[in-house]
């Protein structure tokens, strides 16, 4: 059997890195295929050849002008993913996690410039972090359990495009 063969969970015989389509897609990403190239009016990213990317020196923002699905979930105050840490430790260290966050969305939106975060809300008891996409809320936890060594529990939603990661931590 080739080692790029595989067969899916119905048996049937598939192609490899095809049998990941997932069931649950972004609801503000285009049902079709964009007409390349359109650029947002917002935030600029530019949508060509299929992917979205920032604009570089040879990238012209022209084409149709649309929001990106980013863009749109920032507008409709609908986060893919909410990161929210809680205990006694994240106070003390809250300028710490804020740039560790903020380095992860930066290395994030180099190749993903859809994953950005949304907002910071930080009360006594709690911080939230919300995101437009579940991957960078899925990163956000990985640093900051490989960072600070804290508790996740992950809650992902099957039937919709969102996780909530509740990260805890005492002093």
């Amino acid at each position: 059997m080739n080692v790029k063969d595989t067969h899916d969970f119905t048996g049937r015989r598939r192609k490899w890195g095809r049998g990941r389509a997932p069931d649950v897609h972004d609801p503000y990403a285009a049902a079709t295929k964009l007409k390349s190239p359109a650029h947002c009016t917002t935030c600029g990213v530019i949508y060509e050849h299929g992917r979205w990317a920032w604009p570089g020196p040879e990238k012209k923002t022209e084409g149709e002008e649309i929001l990106c699905p980013a863009c749109k979930r920032i507008e409709a105050d609908d986060p893919g993913g909410l990161l929210v840490l809680e205990g006694t430790f994240w106070p003390m260290h809250q300028t710490e996690i804020l740039n560790l966050l903020h380095n992860v969305e930066q290395q994030d939106k180099k190749n993903f410039p859809l994953h950005r975060i949304m907002s910071v809300a930080a009360d006594g008891n709690a911080m939230v972090v919300a995101a437009t996409d579940p991957h960078l809320v899925q990163r956000m936890n990985d640093a900051l359990t490989s960072a600070y060594n804290g508790q996740a529990d992950v809650k992902h939603d099957t039937d919709e495009y969102f996780m909530q990661v509740n990260w805890f931590r005492d002093a």
